[in-house]
């Protein structure tokens, strides 16, 4: 489970990938797809695509909060984040996964994940900005139409929220496009939320369904949401492996 867990991660954070209910959001998680009537936007792509731009360029750190659920027969688990990124390649994160807390601390090429004095080298995440999946994602794939839903508040931020599809890619859930079942479900939808006084991405939520040869039907949601853009991070490993 472990394993599962740090795979599920490492991908979400790599290719921009996560799925739902965060404190932070103003709304219950989801509300907006239920409630709300969808209206088409041309240009939605675009600005989507020009707020990742923007942050790719001149992001140095950043806080993220995320909640992750994954849910297969009658078994769910639900893994909690939040932490602080110092761009390239430098993290410290607290988890909890089923009640148990543990850190994630990564400085450059060394990472550890463990509690109070006790850790175990990881493989180091070598991607830190899901944005920069997301924006590959929308210039190798773009999504056929973008829709417009009503404007949300995440804490003090007005945003712009944006939904749409795209297919599952290969390496989703840490499986190849081999293992996917057929028949079921092979798309994921993506509702983003973007600043709309400085354009910024503030939430990324996605939800799929699909099908694994061996495990069977998994649902996963996952919701990440940034905050402290470019505020002072000190990242330092544990003392025990410092």
């Amino acid at each position: 489970m472990r394993h599962v867990r740090s795979s599920l991660w490492a991908a979400a954070i790599a290719a921009g990938f996560l799925v739902t209910g965060c404190s932070l959001v103003t709304a219950a998680p989801g509300a907006n797809q239920q409630a709300s009537v969808p209206i088409p936007a041309a240009r939605g792509a675009a600005i989507i695509g020009s707020s990742l731009v923007s942050m790719a360029k001149r992001l140095h750190t950043y806080q993220i909060k995320a909640e992750e659920t994954l849910v297969s027969g009658t078994h769910t688990s639900v893994v909690n984040y939040f932490g602080s990124f110092s761009l390239p390649d430098s993290l410290d994160l607290d988890e909890t996964l089923a009640g148990v807390n543990y850190r994630i601390v990564q400085l450059g090429s060394r990472a550890y994940v463990g509690a109070g004095s006790v850790y175990a080298v990881t493989r180091p995440i070598p991607v830190l900005t899901p944005w920069t999946g997301l924006a590959r994602l929308l210039a190798a794939d773009p999504p056929k139409s973008v829709a417009q839903l009503p404007d949300q508040t995440i804490l003090s931020w007005i945003c712009n929220v944006y939904q749409f599809t795209e297919p599952v890619p290969s390496g989703w859930l840490g499986v190849s496009a081999a293992s996917l079942s057929p028949g079921l479900p092979k798309e994921a939808l993506y509702t983003v939320w973007i600043d709309r006084q400085d354009n910024d991405l503030r939430q990324l939520e996605i939800q799929s369904t699909t099908g694994i040869s061996g495990i069977g039907t998994v649902a996963m949601t996952a919701v990440q949401t940034y905050d402290a853009f470019n505020a002072p991070v000190h990242v330092s490993l544990p003392k025990s492996v410092s």
